[in-house]
């Protein structure tokens, strides 16, 4: 691990169902269960996966940023990699890997209770590094390779660049590909493309980027199709809405420049955070023995949502825990998971509707001890 100080850490930026259930640590195997560790006050859980395939990478590295300023390098052979998160306040994570394109997100750790443990988990999905072409003064177009059926265009005008320059475009699939629903200042994010070098064009000669549309919402007339870019540091998006052929199969996009651009409607979700109640996740078999417990919170997804996603998903937070054991104590281990409620509106304002009890892989774990030794529980 490197470590060093880093004073300025925000310019790094760059970019309802209920379902428990509970075992003991006894009728388990060993790979089904982590091993009890030392209790922290905040862990935070990275794990890094494929942007294509789904399936987790290995041999990547996670810089983290914390909320004092020191930056910290972890190199990560295989697995999930577990991070102490002490500090209240936001981090930021970095996770790279040769071959694929650089993300980083930030991470807000909150202050819990006395006796409460918060687990925060991280995935990182990332994409193989994009096809490169060589664009000249004279101009040209380049197909971008991607997960539709037709790919997208990025068209280069005569005089959008004044030498030739080596274009990459990365595609970063939605994230309900992966059963997951990412709103990002207000926006319900889905594909996205990565462009680079830095290239801002001239107001005559921009570069445009078509892109098939596969959003219902779209496709159906209720929504227009807009491309945007997030600033991390403002938390505000700056958005080109597409113009959409005939059939609305199609939108094209002028751009003002190259970098993160992401799709998605013109709906707005203005959340607002609770918790979900304390579910008993967890407990001793016998007095003396710790306990094990896994804590799942699931729901399905509403047609409004649905109709915002490229892909159809429900959604579905899981984290397992261990403890103990603690001589003559039986303990009970309980857990609860972050959630937010949406009020979503159209592109004029209009109220749509809610979409309640949206479940974060934020949770907090709390213990139970209960004096046993003398109770029928034997020794």
């Amino acid at each position: 691990m490197k470590t060093k100080f880093y004073k300025s850490f925000f310019g790094l930026v760059i970019a309802g169902v209920l379902i428990f259930g509970f075992s003991q640590c006894k009728k388990v195997g060993t790979s089904d269960w982590p091993e009890p560790n030392p209790e922290t006050l905040n862990e935070l859980k990275v794990t890094v996966f494929d942007g294509d395939q789904g399936n987790a990478l290995s041999n990547y590295t996670i810089t983290v940023i914390t909320p004092d300023g020191i930056l910290s390098e972890y190199q990560n052979g295989s697995g999930s990699l577990t991070l102490e998160g002490k500090q209240v306040g936001t981090y930021i994570i970095t996770a790279t890997k040769q071959g694929y394109l650089t993300r980083s997100a930030m991470v807000d750790v909150e202050k819990t209770p006395e006796g409460v443990i918060a687990v925060t988990k991280e995935r990182f999905y990332l994409s193989k590094l994009g096809n490169k072409a060589t664009v000249s003064s004279s101009g040209a177009s380049m197909a971008i390779e991607s997960d539709f059926e037709q790919s997208p265009i990025l068209t280069f005008p005569e005089g959008a660049v004044n030498q030739p320059v080596d274009v990459t475009v990365t595609y970063i699939p939605s994230p309900s590909k992966f059963g997951d629903f990412e709103v990002k200042g207000e926006r319900a994010i889905q594909s996205g493309f990565s462009f680079s070098p830095d290239l801002t064009f001239p107001e005559n000669a921009k570069a445009t980027l078509q892109v098939p549309v596969t959003i219902a919402a779209v496709r159906n007339g209720e929504s227009p199709m807009l491309l945007g870019s997030f600033n991390e540091d403002t938390q505000e998006w700056e958005i080109i809405e597409g113009v959409l052929n005939a059939d609305r199969t199609m939108a094209t996009f002028e751009m003002p420049h190259f970098s993160l651009w992401y799709t998605f409607t013109g709906y707005r979700m203005v959340k607002t955070m609770t918790w979900s109640p304390y579910e008993l996740s967890g407990q001793s078999e016998n007095c003396s023995e710790g306990a094990c417990g896994t804590f799942v919170y699931s729901i399905g997804s509403s047609a409004l949502v649905t109709s915002m996603a490229e892909y159809s998903f429900d959604l579905k937070v899981v984290d397992t825990r261990c403890i103990g054991p603690r001589y003559q104590y039986a303990q009970q281990l309980f857990t609860r998971c972050r959630l937010a409620n949406f009020k979503i509106y159209n592109y004029t304002g209009e109220y749509l509707g809610e979409f309640i009890n949206f479940p974060f892989e934020v949770f907090n774990w709390k213990v139970q001890e209960t004096y046993c030794h003398h109770q029928g529980w034997g020794n």
